[in-house]
């Protein structure tokens, strides 16, 4: 499976498990109404503020709980720019910051009932040294060593790390004290644009600023889904070595379905098995043109006037016999590559080409 197939897979599974989260049980002990937060925001779910989870783990504090410094690789987040509240107010958000090998999850329920529910898929067994060390109930951390998973719920919040077993508590107690620090104070969205990001002494052009949720339901004519948006972009500024390729990505899906109230477990199979319509940006810089230009895949290709310097579309079958095709333009020392599709667990159709040209006459006059 390629990485593009994961994330689609991604996207997907996080519908079902949205769903699973509200699936109703015979044996449910009756659930205490969750408190909430005295100040909340326009990002919320439920009584409680959204957190993306890549601003509760943040670059210095992953470094700090690990001890050293990180491998500063790529950062990949999935975040909300919106949550829907009264036109979907059973929705479950689930955000994830992905640093080096270590992730963080957290989902974020609206309800005790749907929290309640949620708690029923914890991974693992219960974790007694770290609940002790989180200060919770026996029953609110569980840990699976093989699969190097912690799970606590804290407020209205499942927070999953998926760490080396010799950092998940002070991992785990860093999680929570930054969320304890958040409650009552409303915060703007992740920022993945790094407007004063550099690369090889050139700006940064992110993905994420290129394509937005607005541009995607203007060019594809669908709602997009402003409360699951994925990126992946560095975290510091790259000099020039006379031979930089970094590479920043932007997903963007269509909107889900309304989520039921008592969503069940045969609702869950359906959303694995639901279209969503995605678009793929990516973008590649480099320290001069004529390195960019040698990044453009020509093989098969056809050529494209009017777009940037140089621009190609292909279309090609990949191993799994499903088609492939993407526009890639280049503009002096950087490529972007504009992918979109309607996809399934198991099967993926691509977008028309002029679909690919809209999108990238949308994005190619904001790299100015």
């Amino acid at each position: 499976m390629n990485k593009r197939s994961i994330a689609c897979a991604a996207v997907l599974a996080g519908l079902a498990a949205g769903l699973l989260a509200g699936c109703a049980s015979p044996f449910q002990r009756g659930a205490a109404p969750l408190p909430g937060e005295r100040k909340v925001g326009d990002l919320r779910v439920g009584g409680y503020n959204y957190v993306a989870a890549c601003d509760v783990l943040t670059l210095q504090d992953f470094e700090s709980a690990m001890g050293q410094e990180s491998i500063r690789t790529a950062v990949r987040a999935t975040f909300a720019t919106r949550t829907y509240q009264a036109a979907d107010p059973f929705r479950v958000y689930r955000s994830e910051c992905e640093r080096s090998s270590t992730t963080v999850a957290i989902g974020q329920y609206p309800t005790a009932e749907q929290l309640q529910r949620g708690e029923r898929f914890l991974p693992g067994a219960p974790d007694d040294a770290l609940a002790k060390a989180l200060g919770v109930d026996s029953s609110l951390a569980f840990s699976d060593p093989k699969s190097g998973t912690f799970t606590a719920v804290l407020d209205n919040k499942i927070v999953k790390a998926m760490v080396n077993s010799r950092f998940a508590v002070p991992l785990m107690k860093l999680l929570q004290r930054r969320l304890r620090e958040r409650v009552n104070h409303p915060a703007a969205a992740l920022d993945v644009t790094r407007p004063a990001g550099k690369v090889a002494g050139l700006p940064y052009v992110s993905a994420c600023r290129l394509v937005s949720p607005a541009d995607y339901t203007q060019v594809l004519g669908l709602p997009a889904d402003e409360g699951a948006i994925e990126a992946e972009y560095p975290v510091v500024d790259i000099p020039a070595t006379g031979s930089v390729e970094q590479r920043n990505t932007c997903r963007i899906g269509s909107m889900p379905e309304k989520t039921s109230k008592e969503a069940s477990f045969e609702a869950a199979q359906q959303a694995l098995n639901r279209e969503v319509t995605q678009v793929e940006v990516t973008v590649t810089q480099t320290e001069s043109a004529r390195n960019a230009a040698h990044l453009l895949d020509t093989s098969g290709a056809q050529p494209v006037r009017g777009l940037g310097d140089q621009a190609v579309f292909v279309s090609r079958t990949n191993g799994a016999g499903d088609a492939v095709q993407f526009l890639t333009v280049r503009k002096g020392t950087y490529t972007v590559e504009f992918r979109a599709s309607r996809d399934r667990m198991d099967h993926s159709t691509p977008e028309s080409p002029d679909t690919l040209r809209r999108l990238a006459a949308v994005a190619l006059p904001r790299m100015t």
